[in-house]
């Protein structure tokens, strides 16, 4: 299993990234905002679960939109149960977008591939 985290730098227009956020993850715009201004992670998901495909979904929609909205995001992907917070070795756990979507296309595959057994 694997978690993956976004943080959001270099954010562009802050109140319609805000309402983007909440329309993909629900989150409240309180929470989203003081996540933005402290630096705190805007979604901290474990991937492999009973619920990858809404967990999928969510995380490219975000990929998406956050791009579109000009923001840079930063992604890592750390072993189950790690604290970004605490995680001796974070440094070595960051992945561009592009990995993220290759990994989801790839379990992606395989759960179609379940799917026809």
């Amino acid at each position: 299993m694997s978690k993956i985290i976004i943080k959001i730098y270099d954010i562009k227009d802050k109140s319609n990234l805000i309402s983007i956020i909440k329309g993909i993850t629900g989150d409240s715009f309180g929470n989203i905002k003081s996540n933005l201004e402290n630096g705190r992670p805007i979604i901290d998901v474990e991937l492999f679960t009973n619920r990858y495909a809404e967990n999928a979904l969510m995380l490219r929609k975000l990929m998406k939109e956050i791009s579109e909205n000009g923001s840079e995001l930063k992604i890592w992907e750390l072993p189950e149960g790690a604290r970004i917070e605490t995680y001796a070795q974070i440094d070595k756990c960051e992945i561009s977008a592009e990995i993220l979507t290759n990994i989801l296309d790839a379990a992606d595959q395989d759960v179609e591939q379940l799917n026809l057994l």
